[in-house]
């Protein structure tokens, strides 16, 4: 008998903000607080600055908050950064990083579902 196992979604986009300003948004659920752990360290080691860090419904898009809801159960985190072309390197590193540690930690948990 196998475990259900809960695979990680982490979703990672650039786009242009109002303003031209290019943002790199990294997205997941709100209830994987080792992703989220895990993308605010790479955060610091990397030394990119946050520009906005929210909750956004799954159900809802018009619904953000700026701070942690009380029951975070139905949202996203999406955490964007505002870059340069100068640390333009960072982010495609921090994306084949966050790619590579998604897989893995996949592959792990599958792991642990099959021998439990």
């Amino acid at each position: 008998m196998t475990d259900e196992y809960k695979e990680i979604e982490v979703v990672i986009s650039e786009e242009k903000d109002v303003d031209d300003k290019h943002l790199f948004k990294i997205q997941c659920d709100a209830n994987q607080k080792e992703v989220i752990h895990f993308l605010g360290n790479l955060v610091d080691e990397l030394r990119l600055e946050v520009f906005r860090s929210e909750w956004q419904s799954k159900y809802n898009h018009y619904v953000v908050y700026d701070y942690e809801p009380y029951c975070i159960e139905g949202y996203n985190y999406v955490a964007s950064f505002e870059y340069s072309e100068e640390v333009e390197n960072k982010i495609a590193f921090a994306k084949q990083i966050i790619s590579d540690w998604v897989g893995k930690v996949n592959k792990l948990n599958k792991l642990l579902a099959l021998t439990a």
